[in-house]
């Protein structure tokens, strides 16, 4: 009896209202560990059913709520703002990307997507990655008070008020963390209605505060089972433990909070230019699909997991359903002429395209698992054999070679709107080498096209090449045939037609300089392509037109006006042969032309006959 009212004093003393101290500021170490022998007194005491035990006992709990709120708000290491900043500067997060622009924009050349997330990972790794992370928010002492603190309030029947207490001052952690984080409360509708541009920007912010986040609930999650782990055996084995539950209300929240994002995400209206961000959220969340497991265990955060998994499931269909709408933008785009017959913008975009999306050949091979069908109607004029000696390809690299062969159906298509037919061929062999040159330039995808489809492609651009030269130089070249040039007539001593010779050579330099007026206008960015389409056209034109000269100019260069019907060394012929595919104005060149034959007047003579070609 008298250790009762020894008890029933001491909470008297230390009643709430009576006093502003606080037990478990470090002064009254003593006094607080009597205070809480003291509750377990009066709880045990023979009359504790009574109305004044219970008054006492109301009094008690009320003192330990406040002394728990006050440990809870002052006395743990808060997560602030350093430990973001290393936790940050940590992870490993997804380089960035620039945004494709809209559909079939030419987008920078330079672009790059590399794929940050270990696939190779294993869950030996991840946990070691989630425990380098987590942040001891309370000390072993700090710890002690809580847990005397919370025993003796579940042990006199006020476990939920404990729970809440602890959830309301945790819940305000977490959420000035998401401040520090730049996130605020995320509204569906007002994500969906952003314009893409801002949503862009906001991803990678996202993806680092749920990685970041994450490192937070596991350290709230220990400082929980710290607290509450072994208290609640009491509660029946089909009951949720204390320390799950106390976990689970104050984090589901601002979780929910976060995944908000990426759901508005996966239910964004689909075109081809955010695939590869879409894909930056899908390996975010599966990177650390592992630690979510981990930390939100139990039954009563199953909804959290449940919930990622939804997510992830979205993501995979929405990037299924772009990566295939692909195809489709190629065959809807509208042909228009490119000037010059350079490549076309469409070639570019495509070939950019394909090019980030082998970056990211692991992740949508657990993604895309069907292959088109190559049997359907676009497909069916599409020059490609899958059974070719490639190998067997992946349901991903059937989709690439389809697409890259609706590119070259749509360039030819496109190629028909050129009136020139040499103008159509290098049109052709630009856009066609293109593709081939950015294929062979990344080895991934290069395997994944496939090395025989390619070299058939090579050779489709080669003979374009070769049809170029016979649309545009056969002609120039039957200026200078000895046909009709020779003749048995007496009237001729030498047996040579002078006036069909001089006719001859001014055909040539016709027809030479309006090939020089119109081809130095066409545009081969290439400088290799274009090196190779030269020395095609000197290994042809030269030649001819030394061996022409070395036959026939001793009958023009004695007559009158000798230089009107010889106007060209091969000097000239070859420098003027530099002039082409420059995309330089017709006027341009054609200053420049004459420019280099009147330099050059008078000095045909010593043009070195015996100049090997």
């Amino acid at each position: 009896m008298e250790a009762t009212t020894a008890a029933q004093n001491l909470i008297l003393r230390w009643d709430i209202v009576a006093t502003n101290e606080n037990l478990f500021d470090g002064e009254h170490r003593a006094e607080a560990e009597r205070y809480l022998r003291a509750v377990k007194d009066i709880r045990q005491s023979e009359s504790s059913s009574t109305t004044s035990v219970g008054i006492f006992l109301e009094m008690a709990m009320n003192r330990l709520k406040a002394e728990f709120r006050k440990i809870l708000v002052t006395r743990l290491d808060e997560v602030d703002s350093d430990f973001l900043e290393s936790s940050l500067s940590s992870i490993s997060l997804s380089s960035s990307v620039n945004g494709l622009g809209d559909s079939f924009s030419v987008p920078d050349p330079g672009i790059s997507v590399r794929n940050s997330f270990d696939d190779d990972v294993d869950d030996e790794e991840e946990e070691d990655i989630y425990r380098i992370f987590e942040k001891e928010l309370a000390t072993l002492d700090v710890v002690d008070d809580l847990r005397s603190i919370a025993k003796k309030m579940i042990a006199s029947d006020h476990s939920q008020e404990c729970c809440q207490v602890y959830c309301d001052a945790r819940k305000d952690s977490i959420h000035n963390c998401l401040q520090l984080l730049g996130i605020t409360k995320f509204d569906l509708d007002e994500i969906l209605h952003k314009p893409w541009e801002t949503v862009v920007v906001m991803i990678p912010q996202w993806i680092h505060a749920f990685k970041v986040c994450l490192r937070v609930f596991s350290s709230e999650k220990r400082l929980c089972d710290l607290i509450f782990d072994g208290l609640d055996c009491d509660r029946g084995s089909n009951s949720m433990s204390l320390s799950e539950q106390s976990f689970a209300e104050t984090a589901k929240g601002p979780c929910y909070q976060l995944l908000r994002f990426a759901e508005a995400i996966s239910t964004v209206e689909k075109s081809s230019e955010k695939l590869f961000k879409i894909i930056h959220i899908y390996q975010a969340l599966r990177s650390v699909l592992p630690d979510v497991e981990t930390i939100f265990c139990g039954p009563y955060c199953s909804s959290i997991n449940s919930q990622v998994s939804e997510i992830l499931s979205q993501l995979k269909e929405i990037i299924r359903e772009i990566f295939s709408e692909f195809a489709n933008d190629i065959q809807r785009y509208s042909e228009n002429l490119i000037p010059g017959g350079t490549v076309h913008p469409i070639t570019q975009y495509v070939m950019n395209y394909i090019n980030l999306i082998s970056e990211y050949k692991i992740v949508l091979s657990d993604i895309i698992i069907s292959a088109p069908s190559m049997n359907d109607d676009a497909s069916s004029n599409l020059e490609v054999n899958l059974d070719d000696d490639d190998g067997e390809r992946s349901p991903v690299a059937v989709h690439l070679v389809r697409i890259v062969a609706l590119l070259v159906a749509k360039l030819d298509s496109t190629s028909d709107l050129y009136k020139d037919p040499g103008l159509k061929q290098i049109f052709i062999t630009n856009n066609i080498h293109y593709v081939v040159k950015k294929v062979k330039a990344t080895p991934v995808l290069l395997e994944m096209i496939g090395r025989n489809y390619i070299r058939r492609l090579t050779g489709r651009y080669r003979s374009a090449a070769t049809n170029y030269h016979r649309a545009t130089w056969v002609g120039v070249l039957n200026c200078l045939r000895d046909e009709g040039i020779r003749t048995k007539s007496s009237t001729f001593s030498s047996g040579i037609s002078k006036t069909t010779l001089r006719e001859r050579f001014k055909s040539f330099n016709a027809a030479f300089e309006e090939s020089h007026k119109t081809q130095a206008s066409w545009i081969v960015p290439d400088d290799g392509l274009k090196e190779e389409l030269k020395i095609m056209i000197s290994e042809r034109l030269l030649p001819a037109y030394l061996s022409f000269f070395g036959r026939y100019h001793q009958f023009i260069e004695n007559g009158r006006n000798s230089h009107l019907y010889i106007k060209y060394t091969v000097d000239t012929l070859e420098k003027a042969i530099q002039d082409f595919f420059g995309g330089g104005s017709s006027s341009n060149s054609t200053h420049s032309l004459s420019h280099g034959v009147t330099q050059r007047r008078g000095k045909f003579f010593n043009l070195g006959i015996t100049r090997s070609f």
